[in-house]
């Protein structure tokens, strides 16, 4: 505590003396140019394209789109003369008259403008606005959910699938540009889910709720260190407008089963204060058919296999909901209340039949195991926030604290009959019958605060400070069935396992404008205690650890179509809750999991170097090297034929590669979207008596097409291929698939109606394989991809109101790795 206390202070100081030598003149600041744009009947005109150019010579030195208001804004416009130009299908081009920007002025108010409708030549052709599907800004990607037709009626897990760099595994593991250990923040903050648990959040997250997917590779020294590929922000859509507004929307699609979601947006705004919430609702059913064949080896030679089967069904239920209050205490002071949560229930009937084979294919004996899964959660965060908008030139005071309960619990009943090699019930081994309780629960409590401080009208300094406070508490009690009936308790295989996390932080950031230069350079620093305590055996592991994480961006405007970009993070990826815990979690009779209370954090440098051509096409070239890299790992467990997972660390993962976007406009109804990435992995380490070297070169390729056609009816087709990779020790084979969809605008374009279908050939499978010395493993898994969904939106209400003003809380990190449940 006393190194983060010395750090924080010394960030400070600096900060104090910085400020005290460079205070900003009362008379300058960040110059701005804002106002708004309507349409011929006093609408905002949304979505379309704005322009800041120079005067003397019309060069293009700002670019934007209007937002769902109308309204815009250009920051840190330096003196000169400008003029604006607009643009878009439906209206006529515009440009104002030329303006001027003083050095005495800290903003530039245009007056309303009104468009003319534009005069269509092919009147068949009606082109709605909307966002750019793909955004690249300085730090990030934008990936824009509401702009696509076929993420309409998915989950949360199928948008990303199709997001540029990223690639999801069959258990729903995230990778970013082939590099594992990335953190998933919603509206910025953490969810407090283990790894798992986040994957069965996104599967059961509608995207009907998602508004935004920001990615970033090397995020600001603002963000947790955590994340050692990055971190993606889930942004969810939220009320707009002034007065009483809103939204509903509905969706059901069919697959093999039936998927339906169903939701409600509402914010009503005055002078005082501003009330907003939204709830959703999710049915689904989904399913899976997974096959495995494990070859164990005895001196080199294959001794049997064993061949497994599941057919697993999983319904499920989840309501998602938040709710809060701003309050407009002053013009310049807003004090929020906010509430979050989600409740759910999620069922697994997975019956599995297990062959016992030798080299010949000959069978040796099997089972039959009736697994029957039942889960509950009931997830709430509770946050109070503060916004101090200090004075006109942009500095600003923000503060947050949350305080998250996570309440988390599973009922499981496996039966299993044993049978020999004529496939009768075999009497010399009892009916195997067990069932296990695990509940679990998270207590956060986190706090943070944000400063913001302008130097000038082109430099700014960032600082913050944060502290979170953790608690978990998890059990696992399995019970044999004796043969009267009744229930023992198997001390072997149960446990309780308490773990305490306390994380400290400071950080400082510096952004700077010159002449075609700009950058950010940022520090933070993180101070780590943990304890984790095997109740069981009254085992104690504690760490307390202090490091630090710099980052920095780089951006030079060669010319008006050409920019060069260089950044550069360090980050750190924590092993989450449950991958701590040493004891067994059964998966069936010859399947366990088991925690590693010896993992160790894992520490990534990375760097990336783009070029920017006319403001849209990137090409990026990154290098990241990982120590200590976690990873999933699979060995023969102690029991005959039997296997387990668990995480360890291995030494290296060095990961380089080069990517390529650009929007393409192949004609004025036809558009489109496309990423390409080629990268290689290369991982080294020691696992058992086996030395791990494994190289792979990958190619992965995504494209969302866009097509307009009449009568305000727009189309998409989309798609990915991903080569073959791998993650630490597991070969992945290659997947793909492609989607389309339909849009029609209704009622005034207030309502939509989209039809699409997801994986139009059914294609889309995980195909693995692990390999030891004694021992290798094929997997093949298939699921409920291919769906036909049918979806309706409508907007209600005032179409001119601002958002609420606070979209995240503190509780950031420390939300990836607690349990909570399929959200």
């Amino acid at each position: 505590m006393k190194t983060l206390f010395t750090f924080a202070l010394t960030i400070l100081t600096l900060f104090t003396c910085t400020v005290n030598a460079q205070s900003i003149p009362s008379n300058t600041g960040i110059t701005k140019v804002y106002g708004a744009v309507k349409s011929p009947d006093q609408k905002p005109a949304e979505f379309v394209t704005i322009a800041l150019l120079r005067a003397k010579d019309s060069v293009s030195v700002k670019g934007l789109t209007t937002d769902e208001t109308g309204t815009f804004e250009f920051v840190k416009v330096k003196e000169g003369k400008y003029l604006l130009s607009i643009s878009s299908f439906d209206y006529q081009p515009y440009y104002s008259s030329v303006f001027e920007i003083k050095t005495d002025a800290t903003e530039k108010h245009i007056e309303d403008i009104t468009l003319a409708k534009a005069v269509k030549s092919l009147k068949e052709v009606t082109v709605i606005g909307s966002r750019p599907l793909i955004e690249q800004k300085l730090d990030k990607t934008v990936l824009n959910v509401e702009s696509s037709i076929t993420s309409n009626g998915s989950t949360a897990i199928e948008v990303l699938q199709k997001a540029p760099g990223i690639t999801v595994d069959n258990e729903g593991n995230i990778s970013l540009k082939g590099k594992s250990g990335v953190v998933v923040l919603i509206d910025g903050k953490q969810t407090y889910l283990s790894n798992s648990e986040v994957a069965d959040m996104l599967k059961n997250m509608s995207s009907s709720s998602i508004s935004q997917v920001e990615i970033m590779t090397n995020p600001p020294a603002k963000y947790d260190a955590a994340g050692n590929a990055g971190v993606i922000n889930i942004k969810l859509k939220k009320g707009t407008n002034t007065g009483f507004n809103g939204s509903v929307n509905g969706s059901f699609g069919q697959g093999n089963y039936g998927k339906g979601n169903a939701g409600i947006n509402m914010n009503y705004r005055q002078t005082y204060y501003n009330l907003f919430g939204n709830y959703n609702f999710s049915k689904r059913t989904n399913m899976q058919d997974l096959n495995l064949a494990r070859g164990f080896y005895d001196e080199g030679s294959l001794s049997h296999i064993m061949l497994q089967n599941a057919q697993m069904e999983m319904p499920s239920q989840n309501n998602r909901f938040k709710t809060g209050i701003d309050i407009f205490l002053t013009p310049k002071q807003i004090l929020g209340f906010l509430v979050n949560g989600s409740i759910g229930v999620w069922e697994s009937q997975n019956p599995t039949y297990s062959k016992k084979v030798n080299p010949g294919m000959e069978t040796e004996g099997s089972s039959f195991s009736k697994n029957h899964i039942n889960e509950d959660w009931n997830n709430f965060t509770y946050n109070t926030n503060y916004k101090y908008s200090i004075d006109s030139n942009g500095r600003e005071l923000s503060a947050d604290i949350d305080f998250a309960h996570n309440k988390y619990g599973s009922n499981q009943l496996y039966n299993t009959t044993f049978y020999n090699q004529q496939g009768v019930e075999d009497p010399g081994t009892p009916q195997l019958i067990q069932k296990g309780l695990i509940p679990s629960s998270a207590n956060i409590i986190a706090a943070k605060v944000d400063y913001t401080h302008p130097i000038s009208k082109s430099a700014k300094f960032d600082a913050g400070l944060k502290s979170s406070f953790v608690s978990t508490k998890n059990a696992i009690d399995y019970y044999d069935q004796l043969s009267n009936g009744d229930w023992q308790l198997n001390a072997q295989t149960s446990n309780h396992f308490d773990y305490d996390e306390n994380i400290n932080a400071a950080y400082l950031n510096f952004s700077k404008e010159i002449k075609k230069f700009s950058f950010q350079l940022g520090l933070r620093g993180e101070q780590t205690r943990t304890k984790g305590n095997q109740r069981t055996t009254n085992d104690i592991t504690e760490r307390n650890y202090f490091q630090l994480f710099p980052t920095a961006y780089i951006k030079y405007e060669v010319n008006k179509n050409n920019a060069l970009q260089v950044s550069y993070s360090r980050r750190v990826n924590r092993p989450d809750y449950e991958s701590l815990n040493p004891f067994r979690n059964e998966l069936d009779p010859y399947t366990y999991q088991q925690g590693n209370p010896d993992l160790k954090p894992q520490i990534s440098n990375g760097v990336e170097f783009s070029h920017i051509l006319k403001g849209k096409y990137t090409t990026t070239i990154n290098y990241s090297k990982t120590t200590d890299v976690m990873t999933d790992l699979t060995a023969p467990g102690a029991k005959p034929n039997s296997v387990y997972i668990t995480k360890a660390n291995l030494s290296t993962l060095d990961n380089y590669g080069i990517s390529f976007s650009a929007p393409i406009n192949f004609t004025k109804w036809w558009s489109a979207n496309a990423y390409a990435n080629v990268y290689h992995s290369g991982y080294k380490g020691h696992y058992l008596n086996d030395i791990v070297d494994r190289q792979q070169t990958t190619f992965s390729f995504n494209a969302q097409n866009t097509f307009t056609f009449a009568e305000g009816f727009t189309g998409e087709v989309s798609g990915f291929y991903n080569s073959k990779m791998i993650e630490g020790i597991i070969d992945i084979y290659p997947m793909w698939q492609i989607s389309a969809g339909v849009q029609k605008s209704i009622l005034d374009k207030k309502g939509s109606i989209k039809l699409n279908v997801n994986d139009i050939f059914n294609v889309q499978q995980f195909k693995g394989k692990i390999k030891y010395s004694t021992m290798d493993i094929d997997v093949k898994n298939r699921w409920d991809s291919r769906v036909a969904t049918l979806s309706f939106t409508y907007r209600f209400g005032n179409s001119n109101l601002k958002t609420s003003q606070h979209n995240s809380t503190s509780s950031n990190e420390e939300a990836n790795r607690a349990k909570q449940g399929k959200d």
